[in-house]
């Protein structure tokens, strides 16, 4: 059934987009009325109303439980929160790398630029943060350039950032580091 031009069905009440039903809409989530205003005429409203809907969706959409950003921290994400304090002291120091880092990186072919690329572009799994030595140590993942499913500890000391090991989280290589 046609009303006004617009299809009606059973299934979903009528709205009213061109007389105010994006008014009450924005009205309804809060969305100030300057929207409408700022653009000028009814018609532009409604585009503009419609547009802050979309907006605002989307933004609850991106935005985890905890308030983070999905893929804030993931590699190949586009990072558009404040930068993560843990992540900008291990980039502040100089990258030193252990003998175990070293050998375990040889065994599992992971290379010091997947180091470096997960440590600009992985997610911190906080609940592998050690506080237990002489520096904390932080396990960030990801996906590699090469799809390289890894896990690189870095450990946050004085002067350096210690390459504590690497980890293929989706092969056991054989390995025979001492």
């Amino acid at each position: 059934m046609w009303q006004g031009g617009v299809p009606q069905h059973s299934r979903f009440p009528p709205t009213d987009l061109d007389h105010g039903g994006i008014a009450r809409e924005m009205q309804r989530h809060q969305i100030p009325g300057s929207y409408m205003s700022a653009i000028g005429g009814k018609k532009a409203g409604t585009l503009a109303g419609l547009l802050a809907l979309i907006l605002a969706a989307l933004g609850y959409v991106l935005v985890d439980g905890d308030g983070s950003q999905s893929g804030e921290t993931g590699v190949g994400s586009a990072e558009t929160a404040a930068p993560d304090p843990v992540r900008s002291a291990l980039l502040d120091n100089e990258l030193v790398y252990t003998r175990h880092a070293r050998c375990r990186m040889d065994c599992r072919h992971i290379d010091a630029d997947e180091v470096d690329e997960i440590l600009r572009e992985g997610r911190i799994n906080r609940e592998r943060t050690r506080r237990d030595g002489p520096c904390t140590s932080y396990a960030l993942e990801g996906r590699t350039s090469d799809d390289q499913n890894v896990r690189i500890v870095y450990a946050d000391c004085d002067r350096e950032t210690r390459v504590v090991t690497a980890i293929d989280l989706d092969r056991n290589w054989p390995c025979s580091c001492d």
